[in-house]
């Protein structure tokens, strides 16, 4: 049995015992160590009992033989190390086997020395890595110089300190201390003598080369003991004055294998996997070498330090990324904002300041929603919160428009598009704002302009279209009445061709002023075109309601519109027809327009209200517009010719031409003149596929009587709208019949002056073709015979209410001589239309007129019904 009061007391000497001190078991592990060991062991990180033998201190590999030997013996043993160091190996023993071995550690005088000067205390040792730790996440490289390095210095008791970084192949300084290339700090330095650079090591060491370089290179601590005579090493390192030098690599992630021999170049000890990142290095100018313990605690302090090293590096790229990041983003015109999963903004731009009205500190941290007017910023935490349960968003990905909210107050439309980032474990969304004030004041111009005349600001055709269905629909429901007026300004044409279009603007401009002053506010004003407007009267009981508008409008128009310096007095005729909403709104418009027409044709300034026999009236020419449609489509069109007759002072010459006049061969009614249907073929439209077969029928009549004549046809004149004169392909029109022979075009005078430059320009391209042009019915445009000259005209044709009343009316037959002697002074022919009677071919004659047409010298006829004489 064991007496427990020796083994109490053989623990304490062990435990006090001023030699380093260990015990250790048949599995050559340690399984105690007493203080002094621990103060020796702690400083090379190797302080806890259980470590194999050889990795208990690195200069003890040596022993392990011996160790064997006592084990196996029970004979004490003294042994010597490498390090200068004796180590004496005691067997302990129990029941007659060795159950251990006590090393005790006995430095020579040197080595004891040098310990004793350097602390190495377990202390020191984790106060020195606490700062390592202290410097996780905010360090910079530069404390590594101010903090780190001298402490280690002190720690070691070595004169030189220095961190060199991997950069781009090579190692470069990341800081270093108590480095200089001069002699021992007691030898004088000379004022004049040139400081010689502060780094031991070249601006940049290549991977492999010198101690720095193999570190980096093979991973593993290298000591180098008798640094002045080891020539492969770089020229400063010995020019320094350091007599031993020691690296370890800084990697991160990785693990030492492998015992650390306290001398030599190559150790079988290396650092495994991980990330190189840099070498330390350290290094005294006082012999001994540094020994395997400083070793441990340089290995033990360089693996902290790897991951503050990785991480100032990892902190500054951060840094150098968001920087960057937010210069791009501060360069974008765009705002934009980033917002965490809890909704509060993590970044902004500058745009975003800017827009917003906000400084970056009033907003990082804050709650999107301070950027939101109500309702959105209440609701826009369950929005967040909905994604983030399901997943589903309605605005992620895609752009939406909505109001944003001003530091100030103010609220302003915005398009938005937020995309979400990940960020490993964390996400943001990411907003991208663009004001589109000015947008959405455009597009809200444009669809004013695309809705309201320009010159009135009334609603246009259009809206007036729009609102008028939208109330038969409501009414259809409803069941009361709505009313629509149509109304046209009497002789409007009159005042625009004597007071100019300028004047005429003005005047229209007044006209829809006073007309929004005649109806309610909830009621439509329009201006479809021209000088016609349009009323909407909604919620009528009767068409008394209605016509006590119309009333209304009439008085208006009584007092008389200021036209710059002009009084003109207007009237305007008005069209009435009500509905429940039981018709279309071209319907309804249809009706006001015809009850419009009824109005003008009973005297006009007044108004007519749409009912039954006007109905039928309306279907009679709905059905005559329908049939005259199909009656183009299937050549019932006609062309007679009349001719015109030349005048000479003895009589009645020679045909010098024919007006082509159409004719419509229906086949209910018979033969209609133009005048049965020439104005209804211009309200449709149908006046185009009219006048197509009018000259198609021209031309091939001219190619016919030239082969039968066996020379050019005689001219034949055709008469042209409005409509088809405002037409930008009626020169193409008109080319094919110009090309077959002598083709004149006559068009009224009152069509000239509805836009007299672009009926001048439209003129002179026709005459370019070898056209000529006749102005009809002459002298009822009343002022335009100042216009006359601008025209490039061949003819004028005398209108027949002149011509009628030659030799009854001496006011007439001195119209006609005006513009007989006017005509002649301009150049061209005048030609006198419906001569009926042989008086006024004699006047006419008298008054040197150039030519006469009329069922006196000629009837309209077909070609084939044509004489032989009249053809030439």
């Amino acid at each position: 049995m064991t007496d427990p009061a020796a083994d109490g007391l053989a623990a304490a000497l062990f435990d006090h015992a001023d030699t380093p001190m260990a015990l250790v078991g048949p599995d050559l592990r340690c399984q105690r160590v007493n203080a002094r060991w621990a103060d020796r062991a702690v400083a090379s990180g190797v302080a806890h009992p259980g470590w194999p033998l050889p990795e208990v201190l690195p200069d003890l590999e040596a022993a392990e033989a011996h160790v064997r030997e006592v084990f196996a013996t029970g004979v004490p043993a003294d042994v010597d190390l490498d390090s200068g160091t004796s180590a004496t190996l005691r067997p302990v023993s129990a029941a007659g086997q060795v159950t251990g071995v006590v090393l005790a550690l006995r430095e020579d005088r040197d080595t004891a020395r040098q310990s004793a000067g350097r602390p190495g205390t377990s202390a020191e040792l984790e106060r020195l890595l606490d700062l390592t730790d202290a410097m996780l996440g905010h360090a910079s490289l530069r404390t590594l110089v101010d903090e780190f390095l001298p402490r280690l210095r002190d720690l070691l008791r070595v004169e030189t300190a220095q961190v060199l970084l991997l950069e781009g192949g090579g190692l470069v300084s990341g800081g270093a201390v108590g480095l200089d290339t001069g002699g021992p700090p007691e030898t004088p330095v000379p004022p004049e003598t040139p400081v010689p650079p502060e780094t031991p090591v070249p601006p940049r060491t290549r991977v492999g080369e010198g101690l720095a370089g193999t570190v980096a290179a093979e991973r593993k601590p290298l000591i180098v003991a008798d640094l002045p005579h080891d020539r492969s090493l770089d020229p400063a390192l010995r020019a320094a004055g350091l007599r031993s030098l020691a690296g370890v690599p800084l990697v991160v992630g990785g693990q030492v294998v492998g015992p650390l021999p306290a001398n030599g170049r190559h150790q079988p000890a290396r650092q495994t996997d991980g990330e190189l990142v840099g070498v330390l290095l350290v290094g005294t100018r006082t012999a001994p070498s540094l020994g395997a313990g400083e070793l441990r605690l340089l290995q033990r302090a360089a693996k902290r330090l790897a991951v503050v090293v990785r991480s100032t590096q990892v902190e500054a790229a951060l840094r150098e990324s968001q920087a960057k990041a937010q210069a791009v983003l501060d360069t974008a015109g765009e705002a934009i904002v980033t917002i965490d999963e809890r909704g509060r903004i993590d970044t902004v731009n500058r745009a975003c300041l800017t827009l917003f009205g906000y400084s970056e500190d009033e907003l990082v941290g804050r709650d999107v929603s301070i950027l939101m007017p109500n309702p959105h910023a209440t609701q826009h935490q369950g929005y967040v919160e909905h994604y983030l349960r399901t997943g589903q968003s309605h605005i992620i990905g895609r752009g939406r428009e909505v109001e944003a909210l001003r530091r100030d107050g103010t609220t302003f439309p915005i398009d938005l598009h937020v995309t979400l980032v990940n960020l490993g474990n964390r996400r943001l969304f990411t907003g991208v704002v663009r004001d589109i004030t000015e947008r959405r004041r455009a597009e809200q111009e444009l669809r004013y302009q695309a809705l309201h005349d320009p010159l009135t600001g009334l609603a246009n055709r259009v809206l007036f279209g729009d609102r008028l269905n939208a109330a038969l629909a409501r009414h259809v429901r409803s069941g009361r009445r709505l009313g629509v007026l149509f109304l046209d300004l009497d002789r409007f044409k009159v005042t625009n061709d004597s007071l100019g279009h300028a004047a005429g603007d003005l005047l229209l401009r007044q006209v829809a002023g006073r007309l929004r002053g005649a109806v309610r506010p909830g009621d439509t004003t329009a201006r479809l075109g021209g000088d016609e407007f349009a009323v909407l009267l909604e919620d009528v009981t009767a068409d008394a309601d209605v016509t006590t508008v119309a009333d209304r409008i009439r008085m208006l128009f009584a007092s008389p519109f200021q036209v710059e310096a002009e009084r003109v007095t207007s009237t305007c005729s008005i069209g009435i027809a009500t509905t429940d909403g039981q018709l279309s709104g071209s319907d309804l418009l249809r009706q006001a327009d015809a009850a419009l027409y009824r109005a003008k044709e009973r005297g006009r300034g007044r108004y007519e209200i749409f009912d039954e026999p006007m109905q039928h009236w309306l279907h009679a020419r709905q059905r005559t517009e329908h049939e005259l449609g199909k009656g183009l489509a299937e050549g019932e069109i006609e062309v007679h010719y009349q001719p015109l007759r030349a005048l000479t002072s003895t009589g009645v010459g020679s045909v010098t031409g024919y007006e082509a006049l159409a004719r419509w061969r229906h086949p209910r009614r018979g033969l209609l003149p133009a005048g049965e249907f020439i104005d209804l073929a211009e309200e449709s439209g149908l006046v185009h596929p009219l006048g197509a077969a009018v000259l198609d029928q021209v031309g091939r009549q001219q190619e016919q009587w030239a082969r039968q004549l066996r020379r050019n046809a005689p001219a034949i004149a055709v008469n042209l709208s409005p409509h088809q004169l405002a037409l930008p392909s009626i020169v193409d029109l008109l080319t094919p019949a110009a090309q077959r022979g002598q083709l004149w075009i006559e068009i009224t005078e009152t069509a000239l002056m509805a836009d007299v430059s672009r009926a001048s320009q439209r003129l002179r391209d026709l005459r370019r073709l070898g056209i000529r042009v006749a102005v009809d019915d002459f002298g009822t445009g009343h002022s335009s015979l100042a216009y006359l000259k601008r025209f490039p005209t061949d003819a004028i044709k005398i209108d027949r209410t002149f011509v009628d009343r030659l030799g009854e009316d001496a006011d007439d037959t001195a119209i006609v001589r005006a513009i007989i002697n006017l005509g002649h002074t301009l150049g061209v022919r005048v030609i006198a239309e419906g001569v009926e009677r042989p008086t006024q071919l004699s006047i006419l004659r008298e008054l040197e007129c150039d030519a006469v047409q009329g069922y006196l010298t000629g009837r309209p006829a077909p070609a084939d019904a044509l004489s032989a004489p009249l053809l030439g």
